[in-house]
């Protein structure tokens, strides 16, 4: 199927993966974001109309704007230039609040750095403690702050640093500033403006092969408030000898086209002496549309007289396997016919090719 004429579709909020200079890769999702060519904007939001980009002006500026990005130290180096290592680190601990006991002795839950306890008005001595000093003693998982006796019940807010072994740092220095790079977009592509999610037709993948990148980090106002995080990439000229600059590629999506199979059947065809109140069991390739499973598509036949015996199909959780419980014993001594017919459709609509006949004969 040829999708050059395609137009008008929809689309949702992108994500995208950034090759730095020296061939980093960082991922970017996000809630929102703007593609703009050469001054005409496309708001890429779930359900907004989407121009084909093939028709738009491609001699001028590409602008991608990325907009409540899922925060990530990637991220934020690839927008700073910053850099990220592994290894032995520190951190500050404070705001946590503790009242002396009447020997003048507080606890804190960690084993602190040594000399990094600071509490204003207070200063660290290792030998006899006076007013205004304290005493500090490391264990293996806390820390005694130890003040004279006279600072009992009062409350403290001791901050300290914490050593870690296995501390990610991101580090931005004077001379750090974001690189260039390699950009592809990829946003799921529907039928039309009001499509479900079942109904997505392909990804739209947009590749600028050189881009400017810089970006804006907030962290939230309030509790438990998100962090926003911008990312704006525009196209530079990549040099190439080819002059290429972007391109977009329509990936659509893998259509189901094959038909469903009767892989088994029980009773077995042809086989006799099977007790009347046995269940009737259909096993097909894949899972099948359940408003498919009925009586008119799977016809169970007496012989003797043409008639269909009482019943109930259950179709099972992975829709593959349908069983026919009889209400009512089967006759004995009587052959059943079993039609399953073509209106039997999977989940994408693909019906049998043909019908599936088997018998059985009652004990």
């Amino acid at each position: 199927m040829a999708y050059a004429n395609l137009t008008g579709f929809s689309v949702d909020a992108p994500s995208a993966i950034v090759k730095t200079a020296n061939g980093d890769y960082s991922t970017v999702t996000a809630d929102s974001a703007t593609i703009t060519f050469g001054g005409d904007t496309i708001q890429i939001t779930g359900g907004d109309g989407f121009y084909n980009i093939a028709e738009i002006d491609k001699s001028k500026k590409i602008d991608i704007k990325i907009t409540d990005a899922q925060y990530s130290m990637q991220s934020q180096a690839l927008g700073t230039g910053a850099a990220i290592t592994s290894g032995a680190d520190t951190y500050d601990v404070y705001g946590k609040y503790y009242t002396a006991d009447s020997t003048g002795l507080i606890i804190v839950p960690n084993a602190v750095v040594p000399s990094s306890v600071r509490i204003n008005g207070y200063t660290e001595v290792t030998g006899t403690i006076a007013s205004g000093q304290f005493k500090v003693t490391v264990g293996a998982s806390t820390t005694s702050i130890l003040f004279t006796p006279t600072e009992a019940g009062i409350t403290f807010s001791p901050s300290y640093s914490v050593a870690v072994a296995n501390a990610t740092t991101l580090t931005g220095l004077t001379n750090s500033f974001p690189k260039s790079g390699e950009v592809r977009v990829t946003y799921s592509v529907y039928s039309d403006a009001t499509a479900a999610d079942s109904t997505i037709i392909g990804t739209m993948q947009l590749t600028i092969y050189k881009a400017k990148i810089t970006q804006a980090f907030v962290v939230g106002g309030g509790v438990k408030a998100a962090q926003k995080f911008d990312l704006t990439l525009s196209a530079l000229d990549p040099r190439r000898n080819d002059l290429k600059m972007w391109k977009s590629t329509f990936i659509p999506l893998a259509v189901d086209t094959t038909a469903p199979t009767v892989l088994s059947v029980v009773p077995a065809n042809s086989s006799t002496g099977i007790v009347g109140s046995a269940p009737i069991i259909w096993t097909f390739s894949e899972p099948i549309n359940p408003a498919t499973v009925n009586a008119n598509n799977f016809v169970i036949t007496k012989s003797t007289d043409g008639t269909t015996p009482a019943g109930s199909y259950v179709l099972s959780a992975n829709n593959t396997v349908i069983t026919f419980t009889p209400t009512t014993a089967l006759t004995t001594a009587t052959k059943y016919f079993l039609t399953v017919n073509t209106n039997i459709a999977d989940v994408n609509g693909n019906h049998l090719l043909s019908n599936n006949n088997t018998s059985f004969t009652v004990a």
